[in-house]
């Protein structure tokens, strides 16, 4: 798979199974304590359903960590420090 490839499958799956809550609501309600806790659970389940549709095993191991760091810097909280990159 190409890192076109790659970006576009984070691209669909990045809120995949998202609750509806912006993590500031889950950390006001004690929800989570986890900053990244709702990109982390967007890549459990496209994980799940990758695997079940035998995408994941075509995916190399850069390209799996890619595709985790792309869905985990959709974070709001990280924003503004990744725009410092550029």
């Amino acid at each position: 798979m190409s890192d076109k490839k790659t970006l576009f499958l984070a691209a669909i799956c990045h809120d995949i199974d998202h609750p509806g809550l912006t993590i500031d609501y889950q950390f006001k309600r004690g929800i989570t304590s986890d900053n990244d806790a709702l990109e982390k659970h967007h890549i459990r389940i496209a994980t799940k359903i990758l695997d079940k549709c035998k995408i994941l095993k075509t995916l190399t191991h850069y390209e799996f960590s890619m595709f985790s760091r792309l869905i985990l810097s959709t974070n709001m909280k990280h924003h503004d420090k990744i725009l410092t990159k550029f």
